[in-house]
């Protein structure tokens, strides 16, 4: 079986987000060093814990301008519409073949190169755009609560220096949990744009259009997904499951005509559900 990792083709769009998550919580590692721990030797006095209360503030207000960008995560939103934008006209490039020569044109004419379908998904974007923000916004006041704990037990009994090192590490787990939102952030914008694509198509081609769906085709894709590996379903089942476990999805969607799918082709996603689903089946 032939392997795809990236069957949404949004490697660049992730790689993107994922060079400015290495750079702000590397700049953030980096700050939070020079954050004085100097005076805190114990939590035992007022004084005391009034220092531990000025570190806190001081890191809470770091990880708000380096993390969130202190604008709430906002930063994460312009690779989000990146990758709807583009899942989109990729999915009137590859419906092209199964269509006449006047429905491609059509269909050209009716999005005309003005993202039409962005304007009018305005709100599927925000939808993304929020979900991945208040994430973020999330694992980033986790982090907070953690390092307040990490530095009121360590005071007195364990040097600065463990200390910041123990505050990185825990940074590192911040940085990773990220690395979560982009990959299912840009997979569920592709994932939205080409439903959405399908949908225009339906409306305004009369035509009786479905997507079918695409796994990475390796024995980490989960049981559920694996079992709907090459399946083709209607824009609302579509719409339906990519909501289902999006965490770390990976899979595609690809606009096809249904009832139109020859027996040879069927029997190819026959195999390959059934080989993905016995990996699967291994690992557990």
């Amino acid at each position: 079986m032939t392997l795809s990792n990236n069957p949404n083709k949004t490697r660049r769009i992730e790689a993107a987000w994922n060079r400015e998550i290495t750079q702000r919580w590397s700049k953030f590692k980096s700050a939070v060093g020079n954050i004085p721990l100097t005076a805190l030797t114990t939590n035992a006095d007022d004084e005391e814990q009034s220092n531990i209360d000025a570190f806190i503030a001081a890191f809470a207000l770091l990880a708000s301008d380096e993390l969130l960008g202190g604008n709430g995560g906002a930063w994460q939103n312009e690779y989000q519409t990146l990758s709807y934008e583009r899942s989109a006209e990729r999915a009137i490039e590859s419906a092209k073949p199964i269509l006449t020569a006047e429905q491609a044109l059509f269909l050209t004419a009716v999005i005309g190169g003005q993202l039409s379908y962005l304007a009018e998904n305005r709100n599927e974007l925000k939808f993304l755009h929020t979900r991945a923000n208040d994430s973020l916004n999330k694992w980033v006041t986790s982090l907070i609560s953690e390092v307040t704990n990490i530095v009121q037990s360590g005071l007195g009994n364990l040097p600065d220096k463990q200390l910041i090192d123990d505050i990185k590490k825990r940074i590192g787990v911040s940085e990773s949990r990220a690395r979560v939102i982009a990959t299912t952030e840009v997979s569920q914008a592709s994932q939205k744009g080409v439903i959405n694509q399908c949908k225009i198509m339906n409306d305004t081609l009369d035509g009786d259009f479905g997507l079918r769906w695409i796994t990475v085709r390796d024995s980490r894709v989960r049981h559920l997904h694996a079992g709907w590996h090459g399946q083709i379903m209607t824009v609302k089942q579509a719409s339906v499951n990519v909501g289902i476990s999006p965490w770390n999805c990976r899979c595609a969607l690809v606009i096809v005509r249904i009832g139109q799918q020859s027996e040879r082709v069927k029997l190819r996603f026959d195999t390959e559900r059934a080989t993905l689903l016995r990996q699967e089946k291994s690992t557990r």
